[in-house]
């Protein structure tokens, strides 16, 4: 499992995950646009994306990354 964050609001969420464990890697972003970068070379075929944000993030754009957008028939 693998938990990405950016923003200086999620550094508390950043904290609790890492407290309570069950995740094998929590990664924090300074920013959207890194974090977007990043999971761009992270997807792959068959993975399954939670997105929890506001509208105002822009976290849509993230569909955009997507396998389907890469190419793939299906997920």
């Amino acid at each position: 499992d693998l938990v990405l964050l950016a923003g200086e609001l999620s550094r508390e969420m950043e904290r609790a995950i890492r407290e309570v464990g069950g995740v094998t890697q929590v990664v924090h972003y300074l920013t959207r646009d890194l974090l977007m970068e990043d999971l761009a070379n992270r997807i792959v075929r068959g993975d399954t994306i939670l997105v929890k944000a506001s509208h105002g993030m822009g976290y849509q754009n993230i569909v955009q990354l997507s396998p389907w957008r890469m190419g793939y028939s299906h997920i």
